[in-house]
């Protein structure tokens, strides 16, 4: 029958009786609770319809919001609920207020992609949502929709404005009598104070919840508001250290929100089990919380056999796993069994992951990946307790599993989808060149304005849309494994070394966390200060380079973590007193690669602004010129137009800066002249396509630390926008040993040495032949390579073709003498 009124769907003009009938058939099925007819029906919902009129399409939006609510609340299939609910989105007529369903589709929409973590997209539909809501005055709504506001400036650290936004919905609702805004604003106003210590007012909330709540006994939604208020009361038990009783409290929410739903699968319920395992965890009944966990988890997801776990072949993106395998892996730690701990955190790995690739946009995404970090610490805790004790269990892979994820994830994201960008149709790369064109505008001239954001997010969107529709998204493949290399990764309190050394693998603890800060730091002020430097060189040495066998590898790869981005480790000294420069070609990546990229001699484009007062370099001069002798390039000089095409505008393989680079607080940029300026986030979200970049300013290689990322800095901006080999500086440079240092570094890259051993090479040369006042590693040890290895040679073909052509001359011409 539906068939039958699809297809006078497709061909009929007058839509409008047929769209009813399709929507009425869609009402009966969900009353009936005809959950699998439901299912079948979604083709119908997923073909575009020619829509002949804007009443049309409002009705066809109507009908495209019921089923997506049916998906949504009838078969918990969210992933389907949105698709359908962005559908219904589309068709809207009026795009700046849209209409009267704006309640029931941009609304749910909003509150899908904040199940998912996905803050951006929240936002963004959030804002929609508001201001139609207040548009076309409708107050009940809006005082409902305060709490989904207030979640979210909760979620964006905004403590301030959520308890602002949870008033206003109150003194909304009970300016209208609304019985339901007042009780929904209030429990979500009391778990804050709570949160913020604040138990009396928590209590005040409270009393005005059970005040209204009578009132709300007929309606559908009462059993859901009654397990809210008994979240509130748990609570408030819970933090007057009644835990027995909360737990009470917290079993009965439970079974009021399954009356609600009639249905086990719901996340609210899921949200209740954690907060009774965190009591359990409390009062260290932790063989409760593991059953508490298995048995949550199992209303989600498939049990292969009796007594075993959940299948996690069928995981998906929710954040509810990922608390509840933290929490299991927790109680596991707690009751000894290491093994299933391990097993519990790289479940929470794995959903992690599935959530944080999914999001759009950075806080989002960077939100997730510092969760990652987090979990990776806890199971690199766990991991050497295992190694201690002799517990076996696939240390040494899982040890590779988890440090994989420490870091550089996001990186790894971008320079996937830099490397298949050629498999894109050229209409596709078409219009990913101009919706990335939108996404730089904004990055470069209109980020700080209000409304930015929202278009940002959107033009992000339709970017993931054209590489998801060519198979462009998703993990990034690993790299063949460096030879020698060593790995640092923190945990909350610890720092951990991985060493892979001549087939010898080593996995150790270093000490304390704030103690590796400590030696960073201390070395770095001895540099700045250019003060003596001996004793902390070897501290330093002795900390971070323990167990480790003398002499090291001729060459090795250094995987820094955090904040030891910074630490310059050629200047650490062993015990014989010698540095790591000395005896070993050092460089830093973000993975166990090492890569060399062989290529004809380069040609380079220099950017060297020409600036003015007390910004003139005048030894960028000197520097510019060296480069020219060497290697065909093109200089930059005066820049006043668009900043996009300044790195990719010339031909060259290699991009050389020279000139300022600040650092600020979450904020980095290049000084194109002395007011104009090229941000960290510009770059990172362009592609350069160079096989090196050369950033020959201060402090390149310093930023923000991101949890799990690494450093926000130039240099991992450039290495983002897929930039395979970047020179960074890790303090503020001395120019004329810089100007010194770079020279020497192509005059050795133009003999055809590679680029990390000309690095090395030309910093020796200058601390060797340098004046005594020059030689502290103030002067010289400021550069850094972090990326790939890349060597130029020689084309030799010509040489050979001419020496063969003037052969056969010679053979030639011998051979007509002889014939004479």
């Amino acid at each position: 029958m539906l068939e039958r009124y699809f297809n006078y769907l497709k061909t009929n003009k007058d839509k409008t009786e047929l769209i009813e009938r399709i929507k009425n058939y869609t009402d009966y099925l969900k009353n009936k609770k005809k959950k699998k007819q439901l299912k079948q029906i979604a083709f119908v919902f997923e073909e575009k319809i020619k829509l002949e009129n804007a009443t049309d399409s409002f009705l066809w939006r109507n009908a495209l919001l019921r089923y997506a609510s049916n998906c949504n609340k009838q078969l918990s299939d969210f992933e389907s609920a949105l698709k359908f609910y962005l559908m219904a989105h589309d068709l809207a007529v009026n795009k700046i207020y849209y209409d009267t369903l704006a309640w029931h589709a941009e609304n749910e929409i909003s509150n899908i992609y904040n199940r998912f973590g996905d803050l951006e997209q929240t936002q963004y539909f959030q804002n929609i949502t508001e201001k139609n809501l207040r548009h076309f005055q409708e107050n009940e709504s809006l005082s409902r929709f305060m709490v989904n506001k207030a979640q979210l400036q909760l979620d964006q650290q905004d403590t301030l404005g959520a308890i602002h936004s949870y008033q206003e919905g109150f003194f909304l609702a009970k300016k209208i009598h609304f019985s339901q805004g007042i009780v929904a604003n209030n429990i979500q106003l009391g778990i804050l104070y709570i949160k913020l210590g604040k138990i009396k007012e928590a209590i005040e909330c409270n009393v005005i919840v059970q005040r209204e709540i009578t009132g709300l006994k007929d309606h559908k939604q009462y059993f859901k508001y009654l397990s809210d208020a008994g979240d509130l009361k748990a609570k408030i038990q819970a933090a007057q250290n009644k835990f027995t009783e909360a737990i009470k409290l917290y079993e009965k929410a439970e079974n009021d929100i399954q009356n609600h739903y009639k249905d086990h699968r719901r996340r609210e319920s899921a949200k209740l089990a954690i907060e009774r395992i965190k009591l359990y965890h409390i009062l260290k009944e932790y063989e409760k919380s593991v059953v508490l966990v298995d048995s949550t988890i199992a209303a989600y997801i498939p049990i292969k056999k009796k007594g075993m776990d959940a299948d996690t072949m069928y995981l998906y993106p929710d954040n509810i796993f990922v608390d509840l395998y933290v929490l299991k892996a927790r109680a596991s730690f707690e009751a000894g069994n290491l093994i299933e701990t391990v097993k519990s955190l790289e479940n929470a790995i794995y959903v992690n992951r599935l959530l944080w690739t999914s999001y759009i946009d950075s806080p989002s995404k960077l939100n997730a990946i510092a969760h990652n970090k987090k979990i990776v610490g806890q199971a690199l805790d766990v991991l050497y307790e295992m190694q201690i004790r002799g517990i076996k269990g696939k240390t040494a892979e899982k040890l590779r599993l988890f440090l994989n994820q420490s870091k550089g994830q996001l990186l790894d994201q971008k320079l996937e989808e830099n490397k298949n960008l050629n498999k894109l149709s050229y209409e596709d790369r078409k219009e990913l060149k101009k919706t990335e064109a939108g996404i730089y505008h904004i990055y470069a001239e209109e980020y700080w304005k209000s409304d930015s954001r929202d278009h940002l997010t959107k033009l992000k969107a339709q970017r993931n849309k054209i590489l998801e529709a060519a198979g462009l998204t998703g993990e990034s493949k690993s790299s063949s494994r460096a030879k020698n290399y060593i790995e640092f990764s923190f945990s909350e309190k610890y720092l951990y070394r991985y060493s892979w050394i001549n087939g010898d693998e080593k996995f150790i603890r270093l000490g304390a966390r704030d103690e590796a800060i400590s030696i960073n730091f201390q070395l770095r002020q001895a540099i700045q200060n250019k003060a003596e430097m001996d004793a902390i060189q070897r501290k330093a040495g002795s900390f971070f380079f323990e167990d480790l066998k003398y002499p090291l590898p001729d060459r090795l790869l250094i995987i820094p973590d955090e904040i030891l981005l910074e630490l310059p480790f050629d200047l650490l000294k062993s015990p014989s007193g010698k540095l790591l420069i000395e005896t070993t070609t050092a460089w830093y990546h973000y993975r166990d690669r090492e890569c060399k990229d062989i290529i004809a001699k380069p040609s380079i484009d220099i950017i060297s602004p020409r600036y003015t007062g007390q910004n003139e370099i005048p030894a960028a001069i000197k520097e510019v010129e060296t480069i020219h002798k060497l290697f065909t390039a093109t200089t930059t000089e005066v820049i006043t137009g668009k900043k996009q095409s300044l790195i990719n505008g010339g031909h060259g393989e290699v991009f050389h800066f020279t000139g300022h680079a600040v650092n600020q607080r979450q904020k980095a940029y290049l000084l194109l002249s002395d007011s104009l300026k090229m941000y960290d986030t510009e770059i990172s979200n362009t592609r350069v396509n160079k096989k090196m970049v050369y950033l020959s300013a201060c402090t390149t290689g310093l930023g923000e630390v991101e949890k799990g990322e690494g450093l926000r800095s130039l240099c991992k901006s450039f290495l983002e926008a897929g930039v395979p080999t970047v020179v960074q500086s890790q303090w503020e440079v001395n120019a004329k040993a810089g100007t010194e240092i770079t020279g020497e570094f192509y005059r050795l890259m133009s003999q055809g040495l590679p680029a990390i051993e000309a690095l090395r090479q030309a910093k020796l040369n200058y601390w060797k032949n340098a004046n005594l006042s020059e030689k502290h590693p103030y002067y010289w040890a400021a550069f850094v390579l972090v990326g790939d290895d890349l060597q130029y040679t020689e084309n030799k073909l010509w040489i050979y073709l001419s020496l063969g052509l003037g052969l056969l001359v010679f053979l030639f011409i011998n051979y007509l003498i002889k014939k004479k």
